[in-house]
């Protein structure tokens, strides 16, 4: 049957962004913006543990309290004990045990930031050193250092913490592992089984021009006012007021200067600000972090490390996946109960046709910052580590990666277990067919000479080309509720708390709102990210906001618009004339079919100050992940090891596009945010001596300038009309980088003819790998 594709007025089309001319002016309202208007505000900074691993003996703050200016300075002495972090509970907000480089070990709030710094340096403490673990393997072993053990009132004995996250649980068992059909049975019935260990462990930060930032401030009735460069308020709130004991939280975010997955939670931030102002007499607190902080004392992606088997069939299906995943969070676990499951329904989804399953994630603490939310969310970790050894198994049976990954990917019909523990049959989507066809985009079949052969040889430079695919069910995560309103002249508002980082998603849901009400894009607002004045909302994780959050804005507007015609049929036509016999169009009624002057949709409201409100909701559904795939270009020097991206390019099939150019950006965007070049350089040095991060500025932290970007194409957008919302969109922001690591590995390997298992594959590694070094 012929798929019909929707004629809209707006979506699928290029519009300007409604924000668009107050970004580029700078008036547009940033958090750091609206909190310098706060009155009374003060400015908090920490004092850091010098150590990586250490107890607090003595700690003497007094004359610190003392220095002018100065309004607070707290030590875990002074902390709610009620409140805690980690999921589940794992430490106080201040503790006296103190587990990487850079742990609070004070807090001051000071009338400057300047007071704040100088008062903490007159803070005298004596610590107690104590032995560091920096590898998670090390942590393992029985005789490793704790980093929580039997004088911590939270102890998690092996430095293991427990598998579960309230957040995406949702009555299922706890999902760190996959046990399915029978490992002896997929020895036996595979042609070939490769093995390996591959690491994606060095952490890497994305990093966002605007720093972290944010204020708190207690009000009379008991409430934490909250403003925060967060893309989600509203599990924000939702994951700090569990851990202080149900209060209530009002989180209100303004433009985000960009998030790439990375500004969710902000837990320090939280505590530390809520801490102070109870403090302070109320008094309004900020904590912005700056550049070296955000490199090194906030979260960072997840250390992954993948031992295992691969077994594969000679018709090239996987048959068999057996494997230990460890998983590095740092010093804390914030979601990466969550992070990890995700992950493991992501590998599922790549190799879904394999039978036998034997895999078991393990969650590891070290003595260096904690991990948490990153643009990727557990797949970008675990794909990249486990990618390379499905390669392998292609590569064992000479079979082309194309015809590999279309042999082996999710299909309608096929099963797989999601984050939440509970198992679901993928339909609507089907994406062989993309695969094929954005492969012949990128010429592909030219291009592909083999495994471990290059393309092009010239001197001592090799071309070598790579492939990688990723998928996600979590582009339908979680619920979504929305209001549409229209007033008296037609101006229609949104309610919804997803905010706005830098992707346009705010602009698309205008977008949704005009087409739905037949109005236009002009008379249309959205109002701010507020969780006291907007419905719930998960926020604009894993691609989610086109599938979920436009659903539910869509749902919400019909909704006003069947409202608007009851309400109509009523006043205007005194019930003479049915609704389904009017419509509604730009701001006017008419009755369908008839000629007769348009009715302002004033005469339809009970009076001038009156509007028309409809109420919409969307309701999470895992069984239609989406789907990118990356392919990569690489020239390698084969005398210094240096690689350069000559080209890169990939596509989906996004089922409706909602805005050509902004998925567009979307699709360039993979290239940075700790994506693609965390195959190259991008990665974090931690001294293991002293536990300190050796790359603590954007000198020494290597990002690719925006000059330097290769040349990005094809980017193709396929729009199969699947039926998985009610504009058939299926959202791809989140993931559209995620398979690029591996797929720059694969090129890489295939320009000098020698597999290259370890990122980011820097000059040495190359080097290394050729023997030269």
């Amino acid at each position: 049957m012929e798929e019909v594709k929707e004629e809209y007025r707006y979506l699928g089309k290029p519009t300007y962004r409604k924000d668009g001319k107050g970004i580029v002016t700078g008036s547009t309202i940033y958090v750091d913006d609206y909190n310098e208007t706060l009155p009374g505000l003060l400015y908090l900074r920490a004092l850091k543990s010098p150590h990586p691993h250490a107890r607090i003996k003595s700690i003497d703050v007094e004359a610190a309290r003392a220095y002018p200016g100065v309004r607070c300075v707290l030590t875990y002495k002074d902390i709610d004990k009620s409140w805690c972090t980690g999921l589940p509970h794992q430490k106080y907000v201040l503790d006296k045990h103190l587990r990487y480089v850079g742990d609070a070990v004070a807090l001051c709030a000071a009338e400057t930031v300047e007071i704040a710094e100088e008062a903490l340096e007159l803070i005298k403490v004596e610590y107690d050193v104590l032995p560091a673990v920096f590898d998670p393997l090390e942590a393992m072993k029985p005789d490793a250092v704790q980093l929580y053990d039997e004088d911590d009132d939270f102890t998690f004995p092996g430095n293991k913490f427990p598998p579960g996250c309230f957040i995406f649980d949702h009555g299922g068992d706890p999902f760190y592992k996959i046990v399915r059909g029978d490992v002896k049975e997929g020895e036996e019935s595979s042609e070939v089984i490769v093995e390996g260990e591959v690491k994606y462990d060095k952490f890497p930060t994305p990093l966002p021009i605007e720093n972290p930032s944010m204020t708190s401030r207690w009000e009379d009735d008991g409430s934490l006012s909250v403003w925060a460069t967060s893309q989600s308020p509203h599990l924000l709130r939702t994951c700090a007021s569990m851990n202080m004991n149900g209060i209530l939280i009002n989180a209100k975010a303004f433009n985000v200067g960009g998030s790439f997955g990375h500004k969710v939670t902000l837990v320090e931030q939280i505590f530390f600000t809520a801490a102070c102002s109870r403090a302070c007499n109320n008094a309004p607190i900020k904590w912005e972090l700056t550049k070296q902080d955000h490199l090194i004392n906030y979260d960072q992606r997840l250390g992954t490390i993948v031992k295992g088997r691969v077994g594969i069939t000679k018709e090239g299906i996987i048959n068999l996946v057996d494997a230990d995943i460890v998983i590095d969070t740092g010093f804390h676990s914030d979601l990466t109960q969550g992070i990890g499951s995700v992950g493991l329904g992501e590998v599922q989804l790549v190799m879904n046709k394999c039978k036998n399953w034997n895999v078991h994630s393990h969650i590891i603490a070290t003595n260096r910052t904690y991990s948490s939310a990153v643009r990727g969310f557990g797949g970008q970790e675990m794909k990249c580590a486990i990618m390379p050894l499905f390669q392998d198994a292609m590569m064992a049976i000479d079979m082309d990666p194309i015809e590999g990954f279309m042999k082996n990917v999710v299909t309608p019909g096929d099963l797989y277990t999601w984050r939440d523990g509970h198992d679901y049959i993928c339909r609507e989507v089907n994406y062989p067919p993309a695969i094929r066809k954005i492969a012949d985009e990128f010429g592909w079949d030219d291009l592909w000479k083999g495994w471990l052969k290059p393309t092009k040889v010239e001197g001592n430079k090799v071309t070598g080309v790579g492939t990688s695919l990723h998928l996600n069910a979590d582009a339908g995560e979680d619920n979504s509720t929305a209001y549409v309103r229209i007033d008296q002249l037609g101006y229609i508002f949104v309610h919804n708390g997803a905010s706005e980082f830098g992707q346009g998603q705010r602009n698309a849901m205008a977008k949704v709102a005009a087409e739905a009400l037949y109005s236009s894009f002009d008379k249309v607002t959205v109002t701010p990210a507020d969780t006291m004045t907007t419905p719930g909302d998960f926020g604009l994780e894993g691609a989610r906001g086109t599938k979920c959050t436009e659903s539910a804005i869509w749902n919400a507007a019909k909704d006003c618009y069947n409202n608007i015609l009851i309400n109509a049929s009523e006043k205007i036509f005194h019930n003479q004339v049915p609704p389904q016999a009017l419509q509604f169009r730009d701001g006017f009624i008419t009755i369908k079919g008839e000629k007769m002057d348009p009715i302002p949709i004033i005469a339809a409201l009970p009076d001038v100050f009156s509007t028309i409100t409809g109420f919409g909701e969307y309701r999470e559904d895992f069984t239609t992940p989406n789907f990118f795939i990356n392919f990569v270009e690489v020239e390698v020097d084969l005398d210094t090891g240096y690689v350069e991206v000559t080209k890169c390019g990939g596509g989906s099939d996004v089922g409706q596009v909602i805005d050509p150019v902004q998925l567009k950006l979307q699709y360039q965007g993979g290239i940075g945010s700790a994506g693609l070049d965390t195959a190259l350089f991008e990665g974090h040095v931690l001294d293991p001596y002293t536990g300190r991060v050796l790359t603590a500025n954007t000198i020494d932290y290597k990002m690719r300038p925006f000059n330097q970007f290769p040349e990005f194409g094809p980017e193709t957008m396929l729009e199969s009309q699947f039926n998985v919302s009610p504009i058939k969109a299926l959202g791809v922001g989140e993931i559209t980088g995620a398979a690029a690591p591996g797929a720059v590995l694969m090129a890489i390997s295939n320009a000098i003819g020698v597999k290259v298992r370890e990122y980011p594959a820097t000059p040495q590694v190359i080097l290394k790998a050729l023997g030269k070094i």
